[in-house]
């Protein structure tokens, strides 16, 4: 069941990739194979416009009708404020929501933290 929902919107992901980046899916899924890409290759993979910094950020942002005045979230200030989850905490709140809560620490289903992976800014038009 796991399995399923993971290859699920493995698919799905994939062809919102394939669509959004005008890319054929094979092409798409030889770059969907789980590595992690540096700014320098995605851009030559074609998974993004440009390579930025805070300003071309905020610009990009403006020019897409976002306020200026939008706070942006800096890892001090997130870990900070305690924003987010760890995958160990969700996949601990999973576990017990399958009914074996015992499989785990009472840590692990109260863990905090930043959300695991790389940030990006984009696709302001995804709802």
């Amino acid at each position: 069941m796991v399995r399923a929902m993971v290859m699920d919107s493995y698919d799905w992901f994939v062809d919102v990739v394939a669509e959004r980046r005008n890319m054929p899916r094979d092409q798409t899924l030889a770059l969907a194979d789980g590595r992690i890409l540096t700014g320098r290759q995605a851009l030559e993979a074609g998974l993004i416009d440009e390579i930025g910094g805070r300003e071309q950020i905020s610009a990009y942002l403006v020019e897409n009708g976002v306020s200026e005045s939008l706070e942006i979230k800096t890892w001090d200030n997130v870990n900070r404020d305690g924003f987010g989850v760890s995958f160990a905490s969700l996949g601990a709140k999973l576990v017990e929501s399958l009914g074996l809560g015992w499989f785990v620490s009472e840590d692990a289903l109260h863990q905090t933290g930043l959300v695991d992976g790389l940030l990006s800014v984009g696709q302001t038009d995804w709802h």
